[in-house]
């Protein structure tokens, strides 16, 4: 915290893991999210250490859902600009 206050930056985490590093699972990964997910929610997927393939159909299915629900997609920075 104090590297980034004094880089006048934001720390930013996440509140929903769905922990795709775990299962093989698509379907599983994206309920994961899809169950614990809420308005403002960050979701922490991983991109590295392996074979993420699970991980890229579950984004797939997650966006998809989550759409057809009415959810929308921001950046951090939009977030941060949004009045809550």
């Amino acid at each position: 915290p104090w590297e980034l206050a004094r880089r006048k930056k934001t720390n930013v985490l996440w509140n929903v893991d769905p922990k795709d590093y775990e299962t093989p699972d698509p379907e599983k990964i994206a309920d994961r999210v899809v169950n614990n997910v809420e308005p403002g929610s960050i979701v922490l997927l991983h991109d590295g250490g392996g074979d993420r393939s699970q991980t890229v159909a579950a984004t797939k299915i997650v966006l998809q859902k989550l759409q057809q629900e009415g959810y929308q997609f921001k950046t951090i920075s939009e977030l941060m600009t949004l009045q809550v």
